[in-house]
């Protein structure tokens, strides 16, 4: 101790002569005496870090899952990711996903299962007015559909779509849109501490109720009435849960009380108030409910998915931490819940290990088999993995348990346009729409697949549509990448500036923006944009610096910065993580072109047409424009012209 005090630390080189002297000069300053001539914060540390460290060890950066330069998937975040209760996507989480009639019949249900039992169970109505019932009415209808999730011989609805089709009114018009022929609905009321609930079930083919039961009870009665009402349920229905169907239902709840009602509360809360005041006080609840029961698997769960919404919009390490632990913690308590390996996908998918993620959304699979969730959910792992054929596949799949969930057509959607699949892509946005025609993000994305095939017009019409229905951020950057494609340098920089303002932690809006500056001739305004873009970039990385996508952006504006060689640095790590990324590849051949290096430019820009890249995007791309007037590039746009083909 005395030495401590007295003596100054014995520099770092005496113990490791290989260590570089800026690496010892930073931890000779984190040891100084006074502390004023210390790091005042771990910022500081970090700058130092970076300034002094060669290009070829920085690591940096995310761009969004299509990997362009100023990508439009960000729309998508409807899409993904998020995947896990938002990818609406979004939040993507995140590059961020979603139904309705037509063709079939309510009766006829999905192909692809052997069961003529396809079930909705809608919202329960609170009746008399009573707030403080919401929370009562969610945990009903959230214990019945998890658990009707898990049984073989019947398909239920995801509570989501069957939210919004509750708002269309008759039944008949409800069952035809979710593809059912069976409807579960109920109202709950109150009377001091009583609480009534009635609970219906119809057959809408038959058009006629098929049973009805009240359920008086005490509140803290209602774990073990839910149970009850779920035995009634299935007793009415001929449904055969297993022994292991009944023991996984009966230990997915707490058996305390008042650690169950906090846990409603908290998930309460979230359903009225998705946003970060509303995100703190849910976690404030599951908190609560864990501390009355160490126990609760589904309270971490809840804690779990929180975080990563916080994640998803402050882009802070220390979400993403406290997800992945409480995650884990619920795991180890029951394991034998959906959401559990829903939750821990969720935060592996977005932490870049996407093998366990899909490991996790396997097992998630095994125990609700019949959840369209399930299979967006591993599509979602697979598109993470790089694994786009085995992608298509899972949201197929989605897509045939549900045909009536937008949201399915979506990720399918979303899956061909990464694929280069761009008229099945645009077959899938427009069935979307169809199937959701208020939703905003449909449109954009509908605005992305008119992008990849060169329809400039259509794709601004599209996202005109998105942003006359909702000011959102991902259809404004949107509309700003299709002007620059039109070669409307000016409308880009105003549209993508208004984009900045509306999200101004995305770098791949900043990176767009610096874009839209440099062609207009504002140098000043390009550089600064392009610094902003890599530091934001930065923070994202820091959570995942196993994110190809991520290398291949920071090379891109790297290269646009005038710093060639490290762009070439990190484009050479970001295809070693993905070599078959068809946006990797279109990024390595613009980072040649910049470099003056024609012929490997073209050499890129073939394999990357030949992968799926929509080469409509390069045939705009003023970066080529050093070899765009050479016979090679002609007949590249001859060979591999979406028109064309």
């Amino acid at each position: 101790m005395y030495q401590h005090v007295t003596q100054k630390p014995k520099d770092p080189k005496l113990a490791n002569p290989e260590l570089p002297d800026y690496l010892a000069k930073i931890i000779l300053k984190c040891l100084e005496k006074d502390p004023a001539n210390r790091y005042q914060s771990a910022k500081e540390i970090l700058d130092d870090l970076e300034a002094a460290t060669p290009p070829t060890r920085v690591v940096r950066l995310r761009i969004a899952e299509t990997g362009y330069p100023k990508w439009l998937l960000a729309g998508m975040a409807a899409l993904v990711l998020l995947a896990a209760g938002t990818f609406a996507i979004p939040s993507w989480r995140n590059v961020v996903l979603d139904r309705l009639g037509g063709g079939r019949s309510a009766q006829a249900g999905p192909t692809g299962h052997h069961t003529d039992k396809y079930l909705a169970v809608l919202p329960f109505k609170v009746l008399g007015g009573e707030k403080g019932l919401n929370y009562v009415a969610e945990g009903v209808v959230d214990s019945l559909s998890a658990q009707l999730f898990q049984l073989k011989d019947v398909h239920v609805a995801s509570p989501t779509s069957a939210e919004e089709a509750s708002k269309k009114g008759a039944a008949d018009k409800i069952a035809r849109e979710l593809g059912v022929n069976l409807l579960v609905d109920g109202s709950v009321q109150s009377a001091g501490d009583k609480v009534s609930i009635v609970v219906n079930v119809l057959d809408v083919k038959q058009g006629k109720r098929l049973w009805v039961k009240e359920y008086p009870l005490q509140r803290r009665d209602l774990l073990t009435i839910e149970n009850s009402i779920y035995s009634d349920l299935v007793s009415a229905l001929d449904l055969k849960p297993t022994d292991e169907d009944l023991t996984r239902g009966a230990l997915r709840m707490t058996q305390d009380y008042d650690a169950y009602e906090l846990y409603l509360k908290g998930r309460d809360v979230i359903h009225r108030q998705p946003d970060a005041k509303g995100y703190a006080a849910a976690l404030s609840y599951y908190d609560q409910a864990i501390r009355k029961d160490p126990r609760f698997a589904l309270a971490y769960a809840g804690i779990a998915e929180t975080s990563m919404d916080l994640y998803d919009m402050k882009k802070e390490s220390v979400w993403s931490q406290k997800a992945l632990s409480a995650a884990q913690q619920a795991q180890q308590l029951n394991p034998n819940l959906p959401e559990v390996h829903w939750a821990l996908g969720s935060v592996y998918l977005e932490t870049g290990k996407s093998e366990d993620s899909i490991a996790e959304m396997k097992q998630a699979l095994e125990l609700a088999p019949n959840s369209d969730d399930s299979y967006r959910r591993l599509g979602h792992a697979y598109m993470e993995a790089g694994r786009k054929q085995e992608a298509i596949a899972a949201y197929q799949k989605a897509t045939d348990i549900n045909p009536y969930y937008w949201y399915n057509h979506s990720c399918l959607g979303y899956a061909f346009a990464s694929s280069g699949a761009d008229e099945k892509a645009l077959s899938s946005f427009r069935r979307a729409t169809e199937l959701a025609p208020d939703w905003a993000s449909g449109y954009s994305n509908l605005g992305v697949a008119y992008f990849q095939l060169g329809k400039w017009k259509e794709s601004v019409d599209a996202f005109g549509k998105s942003l006359a229905l909702e000011a959102n951020p991902d259809a404004q950057s949107n509309l700003g990448v299709a002007f620059y494609y039109m070669g409307m340098y000016s409308e880009a920089a105003k549209a993508l500036e208004k984009a900045v303002q509306m999200d101004p932690n995305r770098h791949e809006f900043a990176g767009s923006l610096a874009d839209a500056y440099r062609q207009i001739g504002a140098r000043d305004k390009a550089m600064a944009a392009y610094r902003t873009a890599i530091n934001l970039a930065l923070k994202a990385n820091r959570t995942n610096p196993r994110d190809a996508n991520t290398l291949g952006g920071l090379a891109v504006y790297y290269a646009k910065e005038g710093e060639l060689n490290r762009a070439q640095d990190f484009i050479t790590r970001a295809r070693a993580l993905d070599a078959s990324n068809n946006s990797l590849i279109y990024n390595e051949a613009l980072i040649q072109a910049l470099s003056g290096k024609s012929a490997e430019a073209l050499k890129g820009l073939r394999e990357a047409f030949q992968k799926g890249y929509p080469p409509e995007v390069a045939k705009s791309e003023p970066e080529f424009a050093g070899v765009r007037s050479s016979p090679e590039f002609a007949k590249l746009m001859k060979d591999f012209s979406r028109k064309a083909n």
